[in-house]
């Protein structure tokens, strides 16, 4: 990823690390249903919105490159959305390929890898 002059590198570290772990979230396990029974209506909490844990995430595995600024005068930018990109669609394009079928809808959970296979 390229983002600038990096002021402070455990930051942009942590940025990666917490990026990942989202879009992780966002392609197995997220699920917010629309309108009436979705989390307006005042119930939903952590009892009902799973976030990836360290044990979904392994983050201690993670690799990333950070490259140089383009220029001697390359501001600092944002880094937290490019690391979303395009992680989302590697996770899903992975499964694809492991079992033949693309999802088209998210999250892509066990249950729908198991229907699929049956």
């Amino acid at each position: 990823m390229e983002c600038g002059k990096q002021i402070s590198p455990q930051f942009v570290s942590g940025q990666l690390q917490g990026g990942l772990a989202m879009d992780i979230g966002h392609a197995l396990h997220d699920y917010l249903p629309l309108y009436e029974d979705g989390p307006g209506n005042g119930t939903w909490n952590f009892n009902r919105y799973r976030l990836p844990r360290a044990s979904d995430v392994a983050l201690w595995k993670q690799i990333g490159e950070v490259l140089p600024p383009l220029t001697g005068t390359d501001p600092p930018k944002g880094i937290a959305e490019v690391v979303m990109i395009p992680v989302v669609g590697a996770i899903v394009n992975a499964i694809a390929h492991a079992i033949g079928h693309r999802f088209t809808d998210l999250p892509v959970t066990p249950q729908n890898i198991q229907e699929v296979l049956a």
